[in-house]
């Protein structure tokens, strides 16, 4: 991945503390991370990072008995299931406190090649009309057995062969030949 890439998922990272599920690892300094929750809160967990340190917790809860999962659930300080968001986060913001403590502040690369004013495509918008290079070409006669670089190149024709519509300047198909 390069570095571009990178930061571009960093930056969305970052969105997941500053106002998204990770709320709650908003510490102070530039920091990433994504929060889950597995399907009937059995699991949860936050992965994070600052540009020095990467660390994830993980919560979950195995039935001595069965070996099979529990539901985490009737938690401590009125948290009625575990999500990623909420003991998972705290646990990894208090541990980064501490692991960081007395290690300078680092700002994320930028993100490159962003231009705030421009707007998304969206399928409803038109596809730009085909380049020169796609509509079909006519050879031009030449002396010369070899073809030229201009021609196109004729198809052997077989038994089965199917007619194919071509394109015309303007991007629209033309009527396909009746055979």
């Amino acid at each position: 991945m390069c570095i571009r890439d990178r930061a571009r998922v960093t930056y969305s990272l970052e969105q997941v503390i500053q106002g998204g599920t990770g709320r709650e690892a908003n510490f102070g300094r530039p920091a990433a991370g994504k929060t889950g929750t597995t399907l009937g809160s059995r699991s949860a967990w936050f992965d994070g990072f600052v540009p020095q340190l990467a660390t994830a917790v993980g919560i979950f809860g195995v039935d001595p008995k069965t070996g099979g999962e529990l539901v985490l659930r009737n938690l401590p300080n009125g948290i009625g299931t575990i999500n990623g968001g909420n003991y998972p986060t705290q646990i990894w913001t208090e541990y980064m406190k501490v692991a960081l403590e007395g290690v300078d502040v680092v700002e994320f690369p930028a993100r490159a090649n962003v231009n705030p004013d421009a707007r998304p495509r969206t399928s409803s918008s038109p596809s730009p009309s085909p380049s020169p290079s796609l509509t079909s070409a006519t050879p031009t006669p030449t002396s010369s057995t070899a073809p030229s670089p201009t021609s196109t190149p004729t198809q052997t024709p077989t038994e089965t062969a199917t007619p194919t519509p071509s394109v015309s300047p303007s991007g629209s198909p033309s009527p396909e030949p009746t055979p």
